[in-house]
């Protein structure tokens, strides 16, 4: 969940009145996307052995599989993104034929 652009800035300025450290809204602003940035590689990192170890060890169906592909490159490209990578890196149809493949293997 995130806050609404008004409801965040309108809480980093409340933060900037009670923390004389922080001189302006756009400084916490950098440091809010630098935090998101982070979260978000952090969440394909944990989503990459969270989804390789699902698919290694329950039963799935191909819609399942897919569903996961899905999920799972609509992170990468907003991680791909982040470090300047074109979002057609990788399509959907490589990330299916690898879990598929990943799944047959057990």
């Amino acid at each position: 969940m995130r806050y609404e652009p008004d409801q965040e800035e309108l809480f980093l300025n409340e933060y900037i009145k009670e923390n004389a450290q922080f001189h302006s809204l756009s400084y916490l602003q950098d440091q809010v996307h630098i935090y998101r940035n982070l979260e978000l590689v952090t969440l394909v990192i944990i989503d990459t052995h969270r989804y390789l170890d699902d698919i290694k060890t329950k039963d799935f169906t191909q819609e399942e599989h897919h569903e996961y592909a899905y999920r799972y490159l609509t992170k990468l490209k907003k991680v791909w993104s982040m470090f300047g990578m074109q979002e057609d890196t990788m399509t959907l149809d490589q990330i299916k034929e690898i879990f598929s493949s990943i799944a047959k293997v057990n």
